[in-house]
């Protein structure tokens, strides 16, 4: 959807009051999403972006500060990289196919098995770290991993462990 659109459709739900409750984005760069809520009479709330170990942008183009600041809930589609970070890929997107999971996966791994945990309660468990308040969207049909999950809410990934997971996520390590 243009941007144009979402203005306009900001401005039709606030001319019929009880349609819409809150509003978010998808996607938005920060700039885009600025421009936006300057348009737009009421507050937006929530901003789903992918993000993951194997795709960390939002980490570094602002867009997580920025949820931060304007009070924004970042929701985190593709947490797992489409299945890289836990035990298989399903069917990933273009972008995904050059993720290259082989960096994480030992210490995903080892931080797992010290933790009596699973890769992927390790993996989310990185996300939710973040102060940003990073809420991951699990995409799977599987009941039993529906109920496993939520469990990586109670993993507690200390600071060291979780910038080691972002060193070895980046190609050339930190800086």
């Amino acid at each position: 959807m243009r941007q144009a659109d979402l203005v306009h459709a900001c401005q039709v739900f606030r001319s019929r009051p009880g349609k819409v409750r809150e509003f978010g984005v998808s996607n938005f760069r920060p700039g885009q999403l600025t421009a936006l809520q300057s348009a737009c009479p009421m507050r937006l709330r929530v901003h789903q972006i992918e993000c993951s170990l194997l795709q960390r942008a939002s980490l570094y183009d602002g867009t997580l500060e920025q949820c931060l600041v304007e009070k924004l809930t970042p929701l985190a589609w593709s947490p797992l990289a489409g299945g890289l970070l836990a035990h298989g890929a399903g069917d990933l997107l273009p972008a995904q196919r050059a993720y290259l999971p082989e960096r994480i996966l030992p210490l995903l791994d080892e931080i797992a098995a010290r933790s009596g945990a699973t890769r992927s309660h390790v993996a989310l468990a990185w996300l939710l770290r973040h102060p940003a308040g990073i809420i991951p969207i699990i995409g799977t049909i599987e009941p039993a991993r529906i109920a496993d999950l939520p469990s990586a809410t109670r993993l507690e990934l200390s600071r060291e462990d979780w910038y080691r997971l972002l060193a070895a996520a980046e190609p050339a390590g930190l800086a």
